[in-house]
């Protein structure tokens, strides 16, 4: 249902006139913010994306890259393991997200113009317990993540620089590894540059 609900936003605000989306590698700096119950185990950190962007079509490219949080601290949590289950935490480790997105821009005025994009990925969280006898691996939660971004530009002389805010659903209980009231949502922000591969 949530997905439809993406899918038919981004069809919706695609409905206006569009610019041409270019060659490109994508450097964000944000901060990932847990809404919902995922706001009861984890806190506000900082957020990073890499993203390069390669057009498909007139008005339509494809974005394969990644995002990484840096997870300051965060309050212990069920993990389970087998039929076992142990207390752990994910502070000072990384939550992870690789994957794909559609993306769409639209022309606002000469200067500015708006993207959109639509993706979907792996959400690979790490815990802070290590693996017996496996020296630096970690327990971790993996899960597909869905998403949508909207992301605010000006054209600038050192080129195109502006605002993003993202909306991330990642269903962590999806292989029982925690508690199904655990949490699934986030959204991240921040400040985006945009190195262009054509100008």
């Amino acid at each position: 249902m949530k997905l439809f609900i993406w899918i038919s936003i981004f069809t919706f605000i695609t409905q206006t006139t569009f610019c041409q989306v270019e060659e490109s590698f994508k450097v964000q700096f944000g901060l990932w913010q847990p809404i919902g119950k995922l706001n009861n185990t984890f806190y506000n950190s900082p957020s990073f994306g890499f993203n390069p962007t390669l057009p498909i079509s007139d008005n339509l490219g494809v974005t394969v890259g990644g995002k990484v949080n840096y997870i300051i601290n965060s309050e212990p949590y069920d993990y389970m393991k087998n039929d076992s289950t142990f207390k752990t935490s994910s502070s000072q480790t990384g939550n992870t997200i690789i994957g794909f997105w559609l993306v769409h821009e639209n022309k606002i005025s000469e200067k500015f113009y708006l993207d959109k994009n639509l993706g979907i990925g792996i959400n690979n969280l790490i815990t802070s317990t290590k693996k017996p006898n496996r020296k630096n691996n970690f327990y971790n939660v993996a899960t597909i993540n869905l998403s949508f971004e909207i992301g605010l530009w000006y054209i600038s002389f050192i080129g195109p620089f502006g605002l993003f805010l993202n909306y991330n659903y990642s269903p962590y209980n999806l292989l029982s590894r925690v508690h199904k009231d655990f949490g699934n949502s986030s959204i991240a922000y921040g400040i985006q540059y945009n190195i262009n591969f054509t100008k």
